[in-house]
């Protein structure tokens, strides 16, 4: 796992010096030199980490990382501060920060932190991932049967659970298809990441696109001030689950075309583009190929 850094100073030479030092260790490191820039940036992205300075021009490390836990509590933060602000830094530590550095620090000093940080989340993941996985495995007991279709069914889940293409299931509602694709990304390498639910047939039709695919702030009215993260980017790195996919809107089935060939899409009202790893399941209580006879479903997308 590549571990993906924003390092938030508005000292630029600060910011390179981290980046190359980092970089060279193999993380992956992003920069911003505001607290608005970062925010923006966390917003629009995932980190494991953010490296934090507490002196910022505009809004200070202590807003910014108010703002950010606030959004997400679990989010690794370490504070960078100058001797004159090591209270500051005890402060932010009470609020959620998880460590902090101080100016000047050296290579070695970095690296430990980082180690740390790594070390810290891989034993949380791993607590995490036992407990779920039980916690799972007690939930799937009730699609365990003995006769011949549930034994197929089974059988089936664990030969494409190992893959990671496409899968679509049909079957009437309350046949069990959420719980399902649930057991097949419980068994998929991506067991640990999210597994994202969708109906789209519980969603109205101009409201689709902006879940599924997020907007950005001002897109139409009532967007809020900081924009919205859509299912595709909550389900980065593990499964999305799309139940009555024939409900999608066909300028939503042509969007999402692309999140299928390439991994990429635009927010709603975005210009930037976005990328993501993530495997589909899909799943719909009458036949797909009807609805696409029928024009209601892309040829291409069911393909």
């Amino acid at each position: 796992m590549v571990w993906r850094i924003l390092v938030i100073d508005d000292d630029v030479a600060i910011c390179r010096s981290i980046k190359r030092i980092l970089e060279a260790d193999g993380y992956k490191v992003a920069t911003a030199e505001t607290g608005e820039k970062g925010l923006k940036m966390v917003d629009q992205s995932s980190y494991d980490l953010l490296l934090l300075d507490l002196r910022l021009g505009g809004i200070d490390g202590l807003e910014v990382l108010k703002q950010v836990k606030e959004k997400n509590p679990d989010q690794l933060v370490i504070m960078i501060t100058g001797f004159a602000n090591v209270a500051s830094a005890v402060e932010a530590m009470k609020r959620g920060a998880y460590d902090y550095i101080q100016k000047p620090f050296s290579t070695d000093e970095l690296k430990l932190a980082m180690q740390k940080a790594v070390e810290t989340v891989a034993l949380r993941k791993e607590v995490e991932e036992l407990r779920q996985r039980q916690m799972e495995k007690n939930k799937f007991d009730k699609i365990i049967g003995s006769s011949q279709e549930i034994k197929k069914v089974l059988s089936l889940v664990r030969t494409f659970a190992q893959t990671d293409i496409t899968v679509l299931i049909e079957g009437e509602s309350g046949t069990g298809k959420e719980l399902v694709a649930e057991y097949l990304h419980y068994l998929s390498p991506r067991y640990a990441q999210p597994f994202i639910a969708l109906n789209c047939g519980a969603v109205a039709k101009n409201l689709i696109e902006s879940e599924l695919f997020g907007y950005e702030k001002g897109a139409f009215t009532g967007a809020n001030r900081t924009g919205h993260i859509g299912f595709i980017q909550r389900s980065d790195g593990g499964t999305l689950f799309l139940d009555e996919v024939a409900e999608l809107s066909e300028e939503a089935q042509v969007k999402f075309l692309r999140v299928l060939e390439r991994g990429e899409f635009y927010r709603v009202g975005g210009t930037k583009l976005s990328r993501v790893d993530l495997r589909v399941i899909a799943a719909s209580n009458s036949p797909l190929d009807v609805a696409m006879e029928e024009g209601r479903f892309r040829r291409d997308l069911y393909y």
